[in-house]
């Protein structure tokens, strides 16, 4: 007597079965590209999460921000209406992760802005 054999389909994951990760910074932040006027910065994370970026004149006082909308896994933030030939301190942020509500940040960096009329600089890494 031939036995029967039954086929059935695998199960999706659960989320209780996936491994979540707390969300990091594993590249950047990179300052792609300076202006006269503006920056742009990018970073990427092990998660999909959001995208924010804390700047100003002054690195104890990172008044101004600057968003995209809900990121992913790389992140890119231009920075706009900025002074010629200011320096600028920044901090990039990416909250919510994905799964786990968490956020990462990195260390403050700084760049300063070209002068006016001045080629733009582009990609530099952390400093």
């Amino acid at each position: 007597m031939a036995q029967k054999q039954i086929s059935v389909p695998p199960q999706p994951a659960s989320s209780s079965d996936r491994e979540t990760q707390a969300v990091k910074i594993i590249n950047g932040p990179v300052v792609e590209e300076i202006t006269d006027s503006t920056a742009q910065i990018a970073w990427s994370t092990n998660v999909n999460a959001g995208t924010l970026i804390h700047y100003g004149t002054d690195p104890e006082k990172l008044e101004k921000s600057a968003s995209m909308p809900w990121g992913g896994l790389t992140h890119r933030v231009v920075l706009k209406n900025l002074n010629p030939t200011t320096t600028y301190y920044f901090k990039a942020e990416s909250a919510q992760g994905q799964d786990t509500g968490t956020r990462a940040e990195a260390p403050i960096s700084s760049f300063r802005t070209v002068a006016k009329g001045e080629q733009p600089i582009r990609h530099m890494e952390r400093r």
